[in-house]
């Protein structure tokens, strides 16, 4: 993994980025999640 060479604070700032960014992609699944699981009550 590439270092930035400004230290701790941009690591630091990835590292929110990144949680940022992993939460929104966990609420993106968890809408078509419970899209499907809808539309699997709804076929029976």
């Amino acid at each position: 993994m590439h270092m930035d060479t400004n230290g701790p604070v941009g690591a630091i700032i990835s590292q929110e980025h990144l949680k940022h960014f992993v939460s929104e992609q966990k609420s993106r699944f968890q809408l078509v999640f419970d899209r499907l699981h809808i539309n699997q009550y709804s076929i029976d």
